[in-house]
């Protein structure tokens, strides 16, 4: 960690400690590699307390130039994009990701676009050139941290009350490497209904097997019951009788 570049800071930041409520607070150098720095404070208290240093809640990673992109205001290097304490990738980056995967983009292309907006290409062991890379794990990742969130408000509560639920399940399979043949890891259950006359994927799951207590548990997991359900033998379904 550096210490250089001590002034009072010019950022609207407060100490996080309740105590200390009102102290002066100032940059005191930064953390991190070159290009992805983040900003260290050190708080003063008033109340005649060591100084001591901190991070905002969610660190701001260094800004790469003297205006904001989005808002077109001037920012200081202390005022960059918002990054998730303990990630490499800001934000902003990471709300981009799962906005373009949510469009309908891959995994590995939505994270090759990601590290390189964030200039988080690995380099190459012989010649530290770039090395672009289309490794879909953080991306996956991302997904399973943070779609539930962002995805909670919009999550139907109740299964449609009007027109049909379309019922399916999709068969995924991996290969043995013991054998080299293909086996059914597990099935994604799917249900499909109508909003205002528009079709919807109203739920998505994953289970191990089709069966019956499976698609109970799929189907009882909204309230309700819609007024028509098409599918094949395979679905059973609660409401059948």
């Amino acid at each position: 960690m550096t210490t250089t570049g001590k002034s009072w800071s010019k950022a609207a930041v407060s100490c996080p400690r309740p105590e200390h409520a009102g102290s002066r607070v100032r940059l005191d150098g930064r953390y991190g590699k070159p290009g992805h720095r983040r900003q260290l404070y050190r708080c003063v208290p008033g109340n005649g307390e060591r100084p001591h240093r901190f991070t905002e809640t969610l660190p701001r990673e260094e800004a790469w130039h003297g205006a904001c992109e989005t808002c077109e205001r001037p920012v200081h290097s202390n005022e960059g994009p918002h990054a998730v304490r303990r990630y490499q990738f800001v934000a902003r980056g990471i709300a981009e990701a799962l906005q373009s995967v949510g469009a309908g983009a891959s995994y590995r292309q939505a994270g090759l676009v990601a590290r390189e907006r964030a200039r988080r290409l690995r380099s190459d062991p012989e010649t530290d050139e770039p090395r672009p890379t289309r490794h879909g794990q953080p991306v996956a990742d991302w997904v399973e941290v943070f779609a539930p969130v962002v995805f909670e408000s919009h999550r139907p509560s109740a299964w449609p009350d009007a027109g049909s639920l379309l019922l399916d399940d999709l068969p995924i399979s991996v290969r043995d490497p013991a054998t080299g043949r293909f086996r059914i890891a597990f099935r994604v259950f799917c249900a499909a209904g109508f909003e205002r006359g528009r079709p919807r994927l109203w739920r998505l799951e994953a289970f191990p097997d089709a069966s019956q207590a499976n698609w109970e548990a799929f189907l009882g997991a909204l309230k309700g019951a819609p007024g028509r359900v098409v599918c094949d033998s395979t679905c059973a379904t609660p409401w059948s009788g």
